[in-house]
């Protein structure tokens, strides 16, 4: 049986094809919590939380084989959240990216923003998520940055709506 490639730069722009084909690339993430306060028990440690934010670090290596072209990309991921008692929680983000490069970076290398091209809801894992974004719509071979804020009210205000309440 015959299947179509899976070829998107048919369909955009000539700057989504692949022209480099083998890559070697290595990722190294770093998460810290500064002052993380824990709970040790004899059979499990559990993290009680900090009153700082949390920072993510990332590096990403990249390696052509068939030449000596290499690019190097990082980022760094700020989060924190707030906690309001009765009136919800809010969780923020700020996350930036760059990358360094001495040559034309493939589609793949590129940095994106996590999007959903979807017209419904579907309920992110992360805290960095676009709703009804396209995904190759801000692709950038340079740097990025992101602020992200989400206010959960918990059922403040749609909990005394009639019939809403009940679903």
């Amino acid at each position: 049986q015959f299947y179509q490639s899976n070829a998107i730069a048919d369909k955009l722009d000539d700057s989504l094809v692949v022209s480099q084909k083998d890559i070697f690339s290595w990722t190294t993430h770093l998460s810290w919590s500064p002052a993380t306060q824990i709970w040790i028990t004899p059979d499990e440690i559990t993290k009680l939380g900090t009153s700082y934010p949390k920072f993510d670090f990332d590096y990403t290596l990249g390696y052509y084989s068939n030449t000596t072209n290499s690019y190097h990309k990082l980022g760094l991921t700020i989060t924190k959240n707030f906690n309001f008692g009765s009136w919800g929680a809010v969780s923020t983000a700020l996350k930036g990216n760059t990358l360094f490069y001495s040559h034309d970076l493939d589609a793949p290398e590129r940095i994106y923003q996590h999007g959903n091209a979807l017209a419904f809801y579907i309920e992110p894992q992360t805290s960095d998520f676009f709703l009804s974004l396209y995904p190759y719509a801000y692709a950038t071979s340079k740097r990025s940055a992101s602020f992200f804020i989400e206010h959960d009210f918990q059922g403040r205000f749609l909990d005394r709506i009639p019939l809403i309440n009940k679903l």
